[in-house]
This record gives C-alpha cells, structure tokens and sequence, in this order.
C-alpha cells in the first residue's frame, strides 16, 4: 500500500508551505486478518511539527493502518517506520524593480532615477506572489537640486542604492 504523510499545516510559520515529502519507502506491506485488511483506507506517516516551524523536517516515523474514518485497524505494517523529509519553505520570486519620481523636484530641473538593482526577490504566499507583477519604489526629490545617490527604504528592511540625476533644463535644450 502507498504511504500517506500527514501534518498539521497550522503548525507552520504564516506565509510557510511545504514541498512534496520525501520517504525512504513509498509503500508498504500490510497482515493479518482480512476483516482488518479490509477495512484499512490509508497507511499514514504523521509527522509531528513545532509550532511556527521554518525548517525543513526531518524524522522517523511510525506507520498508522488507518480506516476511513481515521480509527486504527490491527494490522502488522512492514517496514513498520519510515524516514520523512518535509521541505518547509517562504514561496518566493524575482520581479522588475521599478522607480517612481515622488515629490516636487526644484523648478526647471529634470530628473533621471536609476539603480543597480533591476530584479528583486519578494517574498509571500503562493497567492499573494501569484498577484505581483513588478515592485514600484517611491523616489522622493524634494529639494534634489544635484546629482546625489539616496538610500530609498522599503518595508520590510529592504533598502536599495539608487542614483538621482539632476539635469537642468538648459542644458537639455
């Protein structure tokens, strides 16, 4: 019979998900009487988490013959352990970083915003990324009257280098 693993997901850290399990066996051998082999719905591996886990897990773990409605039938189960390896990870992916000029600059001057940084790598639920396209950072050039490179922050503690150029409007013409 294949092996189910089963864990309490409230028991990850918010925004954690796992990956598919790895088991040192994916089936198993199931005796004994065949009222009770008959009655077995699943052969469960329950993997015991800790509160706000962030890691990935690893542990060996006794094998259930379970029935439909979740109560253990009597049967010999081999092998009667299994080693569980869950991944435990923050969903993440990389979007274009872009720059928006905020904030009144001094009169007749034009502004060039740029940064090293194209790419960044953010952070959430599956469902929350899936909704993120690209990251618009504020750049604020109030009273920018020459070339200057900022520190722009972004929550949470995320701060990129970026290079204000200031360029008069007469030399532009």
């Amino acid at each position: 019979m294949p092996i189910q693993v089963d864990f309490n997901k409230d028991s990850l850290a918010p925004g954690y998900t796992t990956e598919a399990p790895k088991l040192s066996t994916s089936t198993v051998d199931v005796t004994g009487a065949r009222s009770e082999i008959e009655r077995i719905s699943q052969v469960v591996a329950k993997v015991a988490l800790n509160r706000n886990t962030k890691t990935d897990v690893d542990q060996e773990v006794l094998l259930q013959a379970l029935d439909s409605d979740g109560n253990t039938v009597n049967a010999v189960i081999s092998p009667q352990t299994v080693h569980v390896t869950l991944p435990v990870v923050l969903p993440s992916k990389k979007v274009d970083l872009e720059l928006e000029q905020k904030g009144s600059g001094v009169s007749g001057h034009r502004y060039s915003l740029s940064s090293e940084t194209k790419r960044i790598t953010v952070y959430g639920s599956n469902a929350e990324l899936a909704k993120i396209k690209k990251v618009t950072l504020p750049v604020d050039v109030t009273g920018v009257s020459a070339t200057v490179t900022k520190i722009s922050m972004c929550q949470p503690q995320v701060a990129w280098w970026v290079s204000i150029l200031r360029r008069s409007r007469s030399k532009l013409m």
